[in-house]
Formats: structure tokens, sequence, C-alpha cells
């Protein structure tokens, strides 16, 4: 993984990203994030996220990402880190299925 002050060899760069706003959120309100790893490939992964209002007792958004591993030594796509899908195995609980 990358630690603050090293010099980031590969690391995660936003592909593409995309929100479906279902309700307004106004001020004041508790909003709970989520988010879940839904798909692993050798370069890439693609994430999706929630945002659930405490006022409204629903969920106020929805998104997704696909980030790709990158090397900026080399400037092009690289194999997703092992030490990352070990991160992502401890938080997920289970490895996340492959692409279609």
């Amino acid at each position: 993984m990358w630690t603050a002050g090293e010099q980031m060899r590969v690391g995660p760069i936003l592909a593409s990203t995309g929100a479906r706003f279902k309700a307004p959120v106004t001020y004041p309100d508790t909003l709970l994030a989520g988010a879940r790893m839904t798909n692993l490939g050798r370069d890439r992964f693609r994430m999706e996220y929630a945002l659930y209002s405490g006022a409204l007792k629903r969920i106020a958004a929805m998104g997704e990402s696909l980030v790709v591993a990158y090397d900026y030594t080399k400037n092009e796509k690289a194999d997703v880190p092992g030490a990352w899908i070990e991160g992502f195995v401890r938080v997920e609980g289970a490895k996340p299925p492959a692409f279609a």
C-alpha cells in the first residue's frame, strides 16, 4: 500500500463515475455512507455507494465508480496489487466477483 511521503508507483485512478440523486437532502440531516466493491478484475475494480438520510429514512443518493490500477512511473495500466486485494478481502469479508 502507498504511505504518505513515499513516491507512488502503482496507485488508483478514477476511470468513470456516476450518481443518481433519489431525494433532496437539507440541513440539518445525518447521512450514513456505505460503499462496497462489486467486481474485481486484473487491472480494475468497480464500487457502489449509497447515502442514507436519517431525516427521510431512505436512500437519498446512489453511485458507482470504476477504478483502474495505474503505474505512474510507466504511465500505463497495471495489475491490481496483491496488497490491495488482501485489503479488499479484509474489509468486504470475501473476494469480490470477477467482471462478467
